[in-house]
């Protein structure tokens, strides 16, 4: 009976216990979800400034180039300037047109450079959220086992301790069987030993008769001590000696 109150108190707590796990279990693998849901997000956009960083060093080369050649030009139409004694405005308009030129070449080049620029600045941020997306998704994984393991090992505590209660109850049955059948044999016993003494009038005999009640008297009490509750309440206890009862 004692070993049931155990099994059925350590039953309870893991009753209890039981839904904390199971929502520790659903929080951890929602913030693995959320964590594994950022990463994805942050790799796509840490190839896209990748991707952009790598398409604007090719036009700062290539309008780098451009300019290149522009001034190249220019350098050589000044050349003429100073070497013809002719008509220079068609000269002077071919500088002007290829300086004009030059000038947007040179605000695509500025625009392409501010572009690879502001691309590394995200690619920094997005890098060091990686980094945190890549723990948080560790960390919640980590939890996600170990609270699975640790629900998996109550669950078998469960089932054990069910297979336990399931035998502790046969056992109180039997043994709540056995205890009535002896205590109702004594019983007859002890009120039949009640009867003889009262119509004895032998003092020898009387004496035996109550030696044998007393005896047994004292095995009936202290059966009924160590007896279930639920058989316990069904009898009360003998008086030991028949003399004063």
């Amino acid at each position: 009976e004692s070993a049931l109150t155990s099994i059925k108190g350590k039953l309870a707590t893991i009753e209890t216990e039981t839904p904390k796990l199971q929502k520790e279990v659903e929080d951890a693998k929602a913030n693995e979800e959320k964590a594994k849901t950022s990463l994805k997000t942050t790799n796509e956009s840490i190839d896209t400034e990748k991707q952009n960083v790598q398409k604007q060093e090719g036009f700062i080369q290539k309008f780098g180039a451009e300019i290149a050649q522009i001034d190249n030009q220019i350098s050589g139409l000044k050349a003429q300037l100073g070497s013809t004694d002719g008509d220079i405005s068609a000269i002077t308009g071919q500088i002007k047109q290829l300086e004009t030129q030059k000038q947007l070449l040179e605000k695509q080049k500025a625009d392409a450079e501010k572009s690879k620029s502001d691309s590394e600045a995200k690619l920094k941020d997005l890098n060091a959220d990686k980094e945190k997306y890549t723990k948080e998704l560790q960390d919640s994984g980590k939890t996600v086992k170990e609270s699975q393991a640790k629900l998996e090992k109550m669950q078998t505590q469960k089932s054990e301790l069910e297979n336990a209660k399931t035998s502790a109850e046969k056992k109180l049955e039997t043994q709540s069987k056995k205890d009535k059948n002896s205590l109702d044999s004594m019983k007859r016993k002890l009120d039949g030993y009640a009867n003889d003494f009262a119509k004895e009038t032998n003092t020898d005999k009387k004496n035996k008769i109550s030696e044998k009640y007393t005896a047994l008297a004292k095995e009936f009490n202290s059966t009924l001590a160590d007896t279930a509750a639920d058989v316990k309440c069904n009898y009360s206890e003998y008086a030991t000696d028949l003399a004063k009862s």
